[in-house]
């Protein structure tokens, strides 16, 4: 069965997807219990922000708009979630495709290359120097030294990034980029 999760927001994260300013979004929701409790305070789902907005504060009056929808822009919101929605989705399948990976991962295979670029450079001295005492021109020299450095080219450019993520993906407890880590869901997945 697929694990679904459900997303909370602080009152910032509620501040960016509702696009409403704190101070709203302070008063609505002082006094609803939290959905969830973190260690830096409460979150809550956007469907009590959204009936909080539309309750009436202690004075009577609406604490934003008339009604609710009106407080949201309803359509705005529904655009924007869909949107949200929308991107998940293109994230998910652009990693199970293998197309998308983590940016710790990239970093690491990068780094991973440039260290054996840089070990096949330091070979070449090490590897050509006993060949080049016994060579008595300069033109015998410069062609021993150019077919070192082609040849550490060559191994260099035989980079097999599939090979390298996988075993960078293997040495951080991953069998191969997973897409359930991106895996987040809201109140209208599994329905």
């Amino acid at each position: 069965m697929k694990k679904v999760s459900i997303s909370t927001y602080s009152i910032n994260g509620l501040k960016k997807v509702l696009n409403l300013d704190r101070a709203t979004l302070t008063k609505a929701m002082t006094g609803v219990p939290a959905d969830r409790t973190t260690g830096h305070g409460g979150e809550w789902l956007i469907s009590t922000a959204v009936r909080a907005l539309g309750m009436r504060s202690g004075s009577g009056r609406r604490v934003v708009g008339s009604t609710p929808f009106e407080a949201l822009g309803v359509v705005e919101a529904t655009a924007k979630l869909k949107s949200i929605q929308a991107e998940r989705e293109r994230l998910k399948l652009s990693i199970s495709r293998g197309e998308t990976i983590k940016t710790e991962l990239a970093c690491k295979a990068v780094e991973k290359v440039l260290m054996n670029v840089r070990t096949r450079i330091m070979e070449i001295p090490v590897k050509t120097a006993p060949r080049l005492k016994v060579l008595k021109t300069e033109q015998e020299i410069k062609s021993k030294l150019e077919s070192a450095v082609l040849e550490a080219l060559n191994d260099v450019s035989k980079f097999d990034a599939n090979r390298i993520f996988g075993e960078l993906a293997g040495s951080c407890g991953e069998v191969k980029p997973n897409a359930s880590e991106y895996e987040g869901s809201d109140e209208t997945d599994g329905k």
